[in-house]
């Protein structure tokens, strides 16, 4: 749910490292399945969610990500965030990332909650609400 709204606001790209891409297509069947639909339901779900998503290469920058996880298995989300310069890692693993060395170099590892927090305060500032409010793709 996450990724369908910040989909929808300006400003945001939101990136995967074609590694990652790869995986969920290889285990498709397996996924589908524990997720107790069928498999074609799944691929539209999953076109769907990979539409408007950038697929980064992160072959050039995967050694350097190293130094900031703690499991190589999730070196290819900050190779990603490193070759695009992303202000964000969205996660719901923050232990697994190494988020102070992150941070100093300008990556915020955030969950989705986190996330949608951050928009949803930006957009109360940018309108100047006190209230919390529901942004459209519009405000930003």
């Amino acid at each position: 749910m996450a990724i369908s709204l910040l989909k929808q606001i300006k400003n945001i790209e939101i990136i995967a490292p074609r590694e990652i891409i790869n995986e969920i297509k290889i285990h498709r069947f397996e996924i589908a399945r524990k997720a107790g639909i069928n498999q074609k339901i799944f691929g539209y779900f999953l076109d769907a969610i990979l539409k408007g998503i950038k697929i980064v290469e992160t072959k050039e920058t995967i050694e350097e990500s190293l130094e900031y996880v703690k499991d190589e298995k999730d070196a290819p989300f900050v190779a990603a965030c490193l070759k695009t310069k992303a202000s964000f890692l969205m996660t719901y693993n923050k232990k697994d990332f190494r988020v102070k060395r992150l941070k100093k170099i300008g990556i915020d590892v955030l969950t989705p909650p986190e996330i949608l927090k951050k928009v949803r305060d930006r957009y109360c500032r940018k309108n100047g609400d006190k209230k919390k409010g529901s942004p459209s793709k519009n405000d930003f």
